[in-house]
């Protein structure tokens, strides 16, 4: 049966790439004009593979398509999860093709949401068709989540999705992103968690001509942003190798003051950190708080607070983990060689499904190395795709057709 499905898939791979085109030709920009006509696409490519699925729209145009093959057993089975938004364009001279009209050069697919992540969320689906067109028999079912709003914190996706108990009680899941270095696949079992932290700085307003009747709200916060930057302090080592170590960015976001010729009165930034296993953030806050209780001995007119609004966990699997096995043997049975589990940066869905089912981090064919996330002319390899639907074929036919959780 896996050679079976491994031609399939070679044979008709020109419709793969037809669907990864028809998909990223899609603007689904988040924020912008969000998910729900990439929803609609995927949602014709499901229909035509004969895969059940229903919409899951928790506030408008936010779109997510919930896919699933079922089984003789409701228990254990396997998900994969992707997102359907994407970023913006930026710059749109610095394209050498409209990001939204996909072209083919150099054996490589280009548009934006190519490689993160519209191109692992069309294998996922071609899998799942390879295999129901090939005969497989599941023992345990198949799901695939393409969700809304991953690239802005995933609050109207997976994290929705949770909050609501749509997350099936599976023995693994994978999220299809980047995970291919310069053409090699690899595994990515772990990522930093991410907390956000709004800083917020009270003033005084006066006219500009007297700024000593005023308290400067901006100039404090400037005062607070560098004391942060010199004092802030992070663990310097990570607590598994292929973890990233704690970062901070301080001042990411910045606003204040209403008018050239008002002393401003408010002012708000951002800082962005990174978080490891053992992190909290009540010491997060007790830190800042001692920051800006030092910097206020010299500078008593500085009246400001830092708190963090958002807080999500670290992913992180064992290597020897049941996914990671399973992952590593799929990639093995589609290309031949033994891949790697290895270290990205960003994080991913995985952080928040890791409170519920083990999931790889990153386990698809955007190219970390050559796909240019985030940026312009990003693309994907036609044969990342190709094979990255091979491996997550054999995913399917190992976990939920002859696999054992307790193997």
């Amino acid at each position: 049966m896996y050679q079976t499905i491994m031609d399939y898939i070679e044979t008709h791979q020109e419709n793969l790439i037809k669907n990864v085109k028809k998909l990223v030709s899609i603007d689904s920009t988040n924020p912008g004009v969000f998910e729900k006509e990439a929803a609609a696409e995927l949602q014709t490519q499901l229909r035509s593979a004969g895969i059940s699925f229903e919409i899951y729209e928790p506030f408008e145009k936010r779109v997510s398509v919930l896919a699933q093959m079922d089984a003789s057993q409701s228990q254990g089975g396997l998900l994969f999860n992707g997102h359907l938004d994407v970023v913006p364009t930026g710059d749109l001279s610095q394209w050498e093709s409209d990001p939204f009209k996909p072209e083919i050069r150099n054996g490589r697919l280009y548009g934006r949401g190519s490689t993160d992540m519209k191109g692992g969320v069309a294998a996922f689906a071609f899998a799942m068709k390879a295999v129901k067109e090939c005969g497989a028999v599941l023992k345990k079912p198949v799901y695939l989540h393409a969700v809304a709003d991953e690239e802005c914190g995933g609050r109207a996706g997976t994290v929705h999705l949770m909050e609501n108990h749509r997350i099936p009680s599976v023995d693994m899941a994978v999220t299809g992103e980047s995970s291919t270095f310069k053409g090699e696949m690899a595994l990515v079992r772990t990522c930093a968690g991410i907390a956000a932290i709004v800083i917020r700085s009270y003033g005084k307003s006066a006219h500009a001509s007297k700024p000593y009747e005023g308290n400067n709200a901006v100039l404090n916060m400037a005062r607070v942003m560098l004391a942060i930057q010199d004092s802030f302090k992070v663990p310097e080592s990570s607590v598994d190798p292929l973890l990233p170590a704690p970062t901070f960015a301080v001042g990411t976001q910045i606003k204040g003051g209403l008018k050239v010729n008002i002393i401003p009165e408010y002012c708000e930034a951002m800082m962005d950190l990174r978080t490891n296993p053992g992190m909290t953030k009540e010491g997060i806050e007790a830190q800042l708080r001692e920051i800006i209780q030092k910097l206020r001995e010299a500078h008593p007119e500085v009246n400001v607070e830092a708190e963090c609004t958002m807080w999500d966990n670290a992913a992180l699997l064992a290597e020897d983990s049941f996914a990671v096995r399973k992952g590593k043997e799929a990639i093995r049975r589609a290309v031949g060689y033994e891949p790697e589990c290895k270290m990205r940066s960003g994080a991913t869905d995985a952080r928040f499904l890791n409170d519920l089912v083990p999931c790889l981090v990153a386990y698809g064919p955007g190219d970390v190395l050559l796909g240019n996330i985030h940026g312009s002319n990003e693309s994907v390899g036609v044969w990342d795709l190709v094979n990255w639907a091979k491996a997550y074929a054999n995913l399917i036919l190992s976990v939920c057709v002859d696999g054992d959780v307790n193997e």
